[in-house]
């Protein structure tokens, strides 16, 4: 009987070294960039302004917070979407006019606005 599973033991049939995952997860990787001007004299002033200790702290943080961005929409497109277009596969002759959908487009738009 084979008890190796993808994913739960390694080849010489153990359980993974979680240690050793969780490690390579948090060491950093060196990457090279090249940024404009204009962002390289943004991202200067933000570490001289003492907001950063590097320029590896900021380019970090501007990431983290263009992947947070995007998280209110996936979660509305799985909420949301997903659930209309269920809907509609079920019943192609229910669909909601043009104008309908572009007033709750406008609706969430205007939401997504306030909270910023």
């Amino acid at each position: 009987m084979n008890l190796k599973r993808e994913g739960t033991l390694n080849d010489a049939g153990n359980p993974p070294n979680l240690a050793a995952c969780e490690e390579r997860v948090m060491d950093p990787r060196r990457l090279n960039i090249e940024l404009s001007e204009e962002l390289a004299e943004i991202v200067d002033a933000l570490v001289a302004s003492g907001s950063y200790a590097d320029a590896s702290e900021v380019i970090q943080e501007a990431l983290e917070l263009f992947t947070r961005q995007d998280q209110p929409l996936e979660e509305w497109q799985e909420r949301e979407l997903a659930a209309s277009y269920d809907e509609w596969k079920a019943n192609p002759t229910g669909g909601i006019p043009i104008e309908e959908v572009s007033a709750r487009l406008e609706e969430e738009r205007a939401l997504r606005r306030a909270k910023m």
